[in-house]
């Protein structure tokens, strides 16, 4: 009934607003965006990693198992014990240390369970200047985003099959490494309008 008495509804994927559009006609999209700060960088953390947000932990761990043991990842969120090349850090990470891994990373992979979720990470790791490796439609036509289908499924789950992850990876990794200039250049530019 909350939803039915409001003027207008936002949602952050079309699948939920289709879903919703049948009930109540004024239902947009509306992605959400962080906001940019100073970034502080996290001491035992150096950079050129496989950056991963804990969304659910089958998808995470086949994610993992699928990537080999010389790639370092810095997992956000993490839950439970991981190989050595893991390193986990917790959701309750202060804002602007996030801000330092998503702008050091060699790449962010997004696998979303929604296919066509706009996601307010990998729009930071875009604004950072980080490659980004997703199954999100809504990031099909960005040229620093590797776009790579759900082949396969865990239980239950539809997950990218290994191949097409490590190729997406190996793209990443000849991408122009421009992620410190950018991002300290991209800061000064932010922060010379706040000062």
């Amino acid at each position: 009934n909350t939803l039915r008495a409001a003027d207008e509804v936002f949602v952050a994927s079309n699948q939920n607003a289709e879903a919703l559009r049948i009930h109540m006609p004024k239902v947009q999209v509306l992605p959400k965006y962080l906001p940019i700060v100073p970034s502080v960088s996290l001491a035992l953390v150096q950079p050129g990693y496989v950056l991963l947000l804990n969304e659910n932990s089958e998808v995470t761990n086949t994610i993992i198992n699928s990537i080999p043991s010389s790639t370092r990842i810095v997992l956000i969120g993490a839950r439970g014990g991981y190989s050595p090349n893991v390193f986990p850090v917790n959701e309750y990470l202060p804002y602007q240390n996030l801000m330092h891994l998503f702008g050091n990373a060699k790449c962010y992979i997004d696998i979303p369970q929604v296919d066509d979720r706009v996601s307010e990470y990998v729009d930071l790791a875009l604004a950072m200047g980080t490659q980004v490796i997703t199954t999100s439609w809504a990031y099909m036509d960005y040229d620093s985003v590797s776009f790579i289908p759900r082949t396969e499924t865990v239980k239950k789950l539809s997950v990218p099959n290994t191949n097409d992850l490590l190729e997406a990876i190996a793209v990443s990794e000849r991408f122009p490494q421009k992620q410190t200039e950018h991002n300290n250049s991209f800061e000064k530019f932010i922060f010379s309008f706040l000062t």
